[in-house]
């Protein structure tokens, strides 16, 4: 009985230090494989510009709930963004 636990033992140890090889190798190998290329990169840049011009502010001073046909009636809130550069942008607008 003695002679299977330790047998049992010396196998576990065995396939953790297994294990534990195998996890260094692939790591190691997987952090030092390079490749090479034949073809050239070619990296370009431009210019990016985004100008934000707005006509008024929003003031909610004093405001209330209303309803949205007394809403529209108010003067909207206007803003323009434009890109003055030579690269395309693009952009997402959240209102919170």
């Amino acid at each position: 009985m003695e002679k299977k636990k330790i047998n049992k033992n010396k196998t576990i140890i065995m396939l953790i230090l297994i294990v534990i090889v195998l996890i260094i190798g692939t790591s190691y190998a997987w952090f030092i494989i390079s490749k090479t290329s034949n073809t050239k990169n070619i990296i370009t840049a431009g210019k990016l510009s985004l100008l934000l011009t707005k006509d008024n502010s929003i003031n909610l001073l004093g405001a209330y709930p209303e309803k949205e046909s007394a809403g529209l009636k108010e003067k909207p809130f206007t803003f323009k963004i434009e890109n003055d550069g030579n690269i395309v942008s693009k952009y997402t607008i959240i209102f919170r």
